[in-house]
């Protein structure tokens, strides 16, 4: 009979025996978090993503209505972000370095994009190069500039939703 991993009388080899007559429940986890792990991916050069915690512990250093404002840009849809496991997670790009607010020149963008992409779609399109701005990210906009981005977000616009 197998024992759990945490049985004093496993041995290596036991564990290795055992393991490979166990259903495999988490695979379909692991195969499930690819997305998310692509996302954390594609974000890490223009700065990562970032737990809603996190995000929240430093605003509520410099404002005490930190999670009033940060539900209220959500819920406006005024920033990218997105859930997984039941976490919300927060690209860091789009609050310039040591600014807890919203970068205002990706507001049109955010505009754009929100009548047609729900949450997941709008933090994808911002990680993946797109050929409207020479294969860039538009999370990496300081390189192409915001109204290039713009540009890109109302032609993606108008193919997504006419």
């Amino acid at each position: 009979m197998p024992q759990p991993v945490s049985s004093p009388r496993m041995s290596v080899v036991g564990t290795f025996a055992d393991a490979a007559n166990w259903p495999h429940l988490w695979t379909s986890n692991i195969q499930a978090d690819h997305p998310f792990i692509a996302m954390l991916n594609a974000y890490r050069p223009s700065g990562g993503l970032g737990r809603i915690r996190d995000f929240l512990q430093m605003l509520q250093r410099q404002d005490a209505n930190a999670t009033l404002k940060l539900a209220h840009w959500i819920l406006k849809r005024q920033v990218i972000f997105l859930k997984w496991r039941a976490i919300t997670w927060l690209p860091w790009f789009q609050f310039g370095r040591g600014v807890t607010t919203p970068q205002p020149e990706l507001a049109p963008v955010f505009a754009e994009l929100a009548t047609v992409f729900d949450p997941w779609k709008m933090a994808i399109w911002f990680a993946r190069p797109t050929s409207w701005l020479a294969k860039c990210r538009p999370a990496e906009s300081s390189r192409v500039g915001p109204t290039a981005v713009l540009l890109a977000a109302q032609a993606d616009r108008f193919l997504a939703g006419g």
